[in-house]
């Protein structure tokens, strides 16, 4: 009688322990999917500026590097500005350098260098499935730039995986959380760039960039289509809703984390950034430095932090972290002094390895490719209609110097870049 008063209580307790067990692992899989998100966040401090950092130092003009670089403008100086200067903010040439002008791409060695040191070098973007006590699930972004297709097949098996057993009547809802329309662009971008696939929208959830050869307008509709062909291929019954991203509620302690991907390192992101030139992620980059997807309040925050660093911003105008805005204005000096500020922060080499390589890597891969620039020049380009920009550290006998180049209006300025950076380095050693 006793052995079968026991089987019959292992039989009915059976199920629920193994619901309970099951719900266990899970919690405890949840816990530490959001301690290891939080470390990524939380353990990074922005460096201060070092007192001992230069600022730029005009009375150190070399006269004759300035006359050779003058004279190999086309029209002098009235579509070109230039600054170069040392690793200890001597400028050694300066033509129109406190002259505003559309930097285009240069623009992400400021967002660049801004996410950089605010965010950190362990910083990654987090595109997190939730669960929560209703049964129902929370789908939520940070703009990862390689979220693709087989992400969103392994969100949907989690889904299917872990609809609770005491709620399969229930048809459960996926919330989808995402930005205001009026926060996918900044404001001033041209209509004939948003169809473009590097003028796509800014968005948290953004399968492949939001690109497939163009911009896909309305990315949201295109990712529920495709969780919707992913449930129907599986014959699950759920509902899809968009919501706004501030009625999100990140610190539930209900709900439970099922699903974390993490976007490729800080390091690749910069690097995506500025030796790609990748519009998007530039973008990403500056809203989560500024902690504001409104590009409005980020321009302003990453101006701000220029001004913390010591760099002049009178002049300067921004309207976005990619450079694509024509409004954009920045100065050859405010570029070279960043450039040369960030030489001294602790993560300098990697910012200086996240940018494109002369003749051989990113942008600048087919940029005096032969020459002796070759592999001597990193930096990073820059290219609207009408507009040429190229800044970056160039490779010298007496050390790195800090050179940015913009022009606006010739169609070919290319060689004539060329023919600077060369000059710059065969006359360095005139220069006391």
């Amino acid at each position: 009688m006793k052995v079968e008063f026991l089987y019959y209580i292992k039989k009915i307790l059976r199920p629920k322990l193994t619901i309970i067990i099951s719900l266990g692992l899970l919690v405890l899989s949840s816990f530490l999917l959001i301690e290891s998100k939080r470390r990524d966040y939380e353990t990074y401090q922005p460096l201060e500026l070092a007192l001992d950092i230069p600022n730029l130092n005009f009375d150190s003009i070399c006269e004759r590097l300035q006359d050779r670089l003058y004279k190999l403008l086309p029209d002098n100086d009235t579509k070109w500005a230039l600054t170069v200067t040392n690793n200890k903010g001597d400028v050694l040439a300066d033509i129109k350098g406190n002259h505003p002008m559309v930097p285009a791409s240069n623009m992400k060695l400021l967002t660049t260098a801004f996410a950089l040191d605010t965010l950190g070098p362990e910083f990654r973007l987090f595109t997190t499935l939730a669960l929560k006590p209703n049964g129902h699930f929370d789908l939520s972004g940070e703009g990862d730039p390689d979220l693709d297709l087989e992400d969103i097949q392994l969100i949907v098996n989690k889904i299917q995986s872990s609809t609770p057993i005491e709620k399969e009547r229930l048809i459960p809802v996926i919330n989808l959380y995402e930005e205001s329309y009026t926060n996918w662009w900044p404001l001033d971008w041209l209509d004939s760039d948003k169809v473009r696939n590097y003028g796509a929208p800014i968005t948290r959830l953004a399968l492949t960039s939001n690109t497939d050869e163009k911009a896909i307008k309305n990315p949201l509709t295109r990712i529920r289509d495709i969780l919707e062909g992913e449930i129907s291929k599986r014959r699950m019954k759920v509902t899809i809703a968009v919501r706004r991203q501030e009625s999100l509620a990140e610190n539930d302690i209900n709900s439970l984390i099922l699903y974390i991907k993490k976007s490729a390192p800080m390091q690749s992101l910069l690097s995506l950034s500025n030796s790609e030139s990748h519009n998007f992620t530039a973008e990403v980059l500056l809203k989560h430095s500024a902690n504001s997807w409104d590009t409005y309040i980020a321009a302003d925050t990453l101006k701000k932090w220029l001004e913390l660093k010591n760099i002049d911003t009178q002049k300067l105008v921004i309207k976005d972290g990619s450079g694509l805005s024509r409004s954009n204005r920045l100065t050859s000096r405010s570029i070279a002094e960043l450039l040369m500020k960030m030489s001294y922060h602790d993560y300098s080499s990697m910012f200086e390895s996240s940018m494109a390589i002369s003749g051989i890597r990113g942008t600048l891969r087919d940029f005096a490719r032969g020459t002796e620039l070759e592999g001597n020049f990193f930096g990073k380009t820059g290219s609207l209609y009408g507009v040429r920009t190229v800044s970056g550290g160039l490779r010298t006998q007496k050390g790195i110097l800090f050179v940015s180049i913009m022009n606006q209006g010739d169609v070919t300025p290319d060689k004539v870049f060329i023919e600077l950076l060369k000059s710059t380095r065969e006359s360095i050693n005139q220069c006391s």
